[in-house]
């Protein structure tokens, strides 16, 4: 009975109310009229009554089911055939409203369509680019090699970190159309972590000089079962963020590996800041996000972003803190290895 008033719409009590009020009406009249049957025929009024009200219930509950599938359907798979099928399923009057609805939504989802072709065409144009642009950077590679003994070394370490800049920034597009791609290929294999920290490293020395920086290493043997390419990347991205936001009088940069039994492998990369605030770091790892610091005004947010994204691709850890000391704070991220430890 509960389920039964609780499907009742406005419209279905009105109306009940209206039929008891009809039959208490009509019983006053009987009873006034003195008929010695008086019983007999409120009863079967009452009765009439209650049989009218739990057929018309169930009809109108029945057919709000049968509109409400229609609906979804129609929702679901807007198309001719799912929109003949709610016309059918509702009252005439709303014919001409359904059919509307139907060439707005139709429009929409056109629109959609074109919109969607516009963006893939782009992407596949950034894409192309990106693979293109690959020449030159490798032609560039070519020639400073060739004439590295014409150049000082001051020049050549500058063209060098130039390369570099273009050649990782280049990276992240390709790598954040791979994010969006449906089937990536992801090689996952024993990889030597320190080998490739190492690696990562050798690449940004240009950046080092530049910038004033010699990282403190703290880096253990450990070997991890990951795709190589992609942790490579991620490594890139965490190096770069501490060389680019350390604190620029007096940068400090340390790197660490652990590893051990009974616990994860972990690559720790750890710069000193001035400008980065605890209210910043539930959001660092969101895309877009830049801060309130003025040396992240030139800043994309995406960093970070592709850190957090690739390494739940590789069933993998990142985590960051912020560790306030007197002069400052130390941001440190922590990449962690939980299940893919080789020994």
């Amino acid at each position: 009975m509960k389920k039964i008033l609780s499907r009742l719409t406005d419209s279905q009590a009105a109306w009940i109310i209206l039929t008891a009020a009809g039959d208490i009406f009509f019983s006053v009249l009987l009873w006034t009229a003195g008929s010695g049957q008086i019983i007999k025929y409120i009863t079967v009024i009452a009765l009439f009554s209650i049989i009218t009200i739990f057929a018309g219930c169930y009809y109108q509950n029945r057919k709000k089911d049968i509109i409400k599938k229609a609906l979804e359907n129609f929702i679901s798979h807007p198309d001719q055939e799912s929109e003949n099928a709610l016309i059918s399923a509702a009252d005439s009057c709303w014919r001409s409203d359904i059919e509307n609805a139907a060439t707005a939504n139709n429009q929409l989802i056109q629109q959609l369509r074109c919109a969607q072709n516009e963006l893939n065409e782009y992407r596949e144009f950034i894409e192309a680019w990106a693979h293109e642009i690959k020449t030159p950077l490798s032609l560039a590679v070519l020639v400073l090699d060739n004439h590295k003994d014409e150049m000082s070394p001051y020049v050549f370490s500058r063209m060098e970190h130039v390369r570099h800049s273009v050649s990782s920034d280049v990276d992240r597009i390709l790598y954040y159309a791979r994010l969006s791609a449906v089937h990536a290929d992801y090689k996952f294999e024993k990889t030597d972590l320190k080998e490739v920290v190492s690696d990562v490293i050798m690449n940004f020395s240009g950046e080092c000089e530049e910038r004033g920086i010699k990282p403190y290493l703290s880096l253990n043997e450990c070997t991890v079962k990951t795709d190589k390419r992609v942790i490579s990347f991620i490594i890139s991205q965490l190096i770069s963020n501490a060389y680019k936001y350390s604190d620029k009088s007096a940068p400090e940069v340390q790197i660490s590996i652990t590893s051990g039994a009974d616990c994860p492998a972990c690559l720790k990369i750890c710069n000193n800041t001035k400008n980065c605030h605890e209210e910043d770091m539930p959001f660092i790892f969101d895309k877009g996000f830049t801060g309130d610091s003025p040396n992240r005004r030139t800043a994309s947010g995406m960093g970070l972003y592709f850190v957090k994204k690739f390494c739940e691709m590789l069933c993998a850890r990142v985590d960051a803190e912020l560790i306030k000391e007197d002069d400052g704070a130390l941001f440190m991220v922590s990449l962690w290895f939980e299940d893919a430890v080789e020994g």
